[in-house]
């Protein structure tokens, strides 16, 4: 366990809880250059020997919740038996769409006259990006349910970063990113941020942030989404299960496919 600053004590106790329930050291950093707020990079066979939890430094201000969230993610993984342990990973049936999209009359490819390693990637970039968003989204409301009835201490640091997730997510439905986004590729991401902010917007008391998604017509899916959620028992051994179900409402069952989590040797 490496530190670079000095955190709460119910951040110990949860990295702790981490490390004697996978029996694999954590590692926390920051790192400015993250998309997110902070991401997890979990512990596999032939990558990284360590959990690492990245975060993103604001002045000021302490990334202990971002850090426990992160690390809840890996609790719930290795809740169930590792023959229960998965990885979501993407098809070729999903890349082909994903490319399908992008190269259409119109499309960002065809408007730059793309070549093809930049189309590559971009389509790895977008599918990617849906399937982590696909995964982390339901998962990641279930983390913070976990975390405030288990550490009610956090639940100021909870709100906080909501609110910067609330910030982050309309940046991305009022910027430039529609514009170069295949069009499922966008209103299924946005879908799911929808259902996000629709859960928060809620349990917050903060109807005013979910009205942009509303005015985009997203109301119905969120809903749809949060039903799903809602009805899915919350113990992990269902995560798998929500993720499809989502998966299924929002027609992305053939694009990504499930493997074996293979922790390092």
């Amino acid at each position: 366990m490496e530190f670079q600053l000095t955190l709460r004590q119910v951040t110990r106790d949860i990295i702790k809880l981490v490390e004697d329930k996978s029996g694999i050291p954590v590692r926390v950093t920051q790192d400015p250059t993250i998309p997110t707020i902070a991401n997890v990079r979990m512990a596999r066979k032939g990558s990284v020997p360590n959990h690492l939890v990245l975060y993103k430094p604001f002045p000021g201000e302490s990334p202990d919740y971002q850090i426990c969230f992160e690390c809840t993610y890996i609790l719930r993984l290795f809740s169930n038996p590792p023959e229960k342990r998965f990885d979501l990973i993407d098809t070729a049936k999903g890349r082909e769409e994903v490319e399908n999209l992008l190269t259409v009359p119109g499309s960002i490819a065809t408007k730059y006259r793309l070549r093809k390693t930049q189309i590559q990637e971009l389509r790895s970039q977008f599918l990617s990006g849906l399937l982590v968003h696909l995964r982390s989204v339901p998962i990641g409301l279930r983390v913070s349910e976990w975390l405030a009835t288990h550490y009610p201490e956090l639940k100021l640091l909870e709100a906080e970063h909501v609110q910067k997730e609330f910030n982050i997510n309309r940046q991305a439905l009022e910027g430039e990113v529609k514009e170069v986004t295949p069009s499922k590729v966008f209103r299924t991401a946005q879908a799911i941020t929808a259902a996000y902010t629709l859960h928060w917007s809620e349990k917050l008391g903060k109807p005013e942030v979910f009205n942009p998604y509303r005015l985009e017509k997203f109301e119905e899916d969120a809903r749809n989404l949060l039903d799903i959620y809602e009805q899915m028992p919350d113990d992990p051994t269902y995560d798998q299960a929500l993720i499809d179900a989502w998966g299924k409402h929002l027609g992305l069952t053939d694009w990504y496919t499930w493997q074996l989590y293979q922790p390092p040797m």
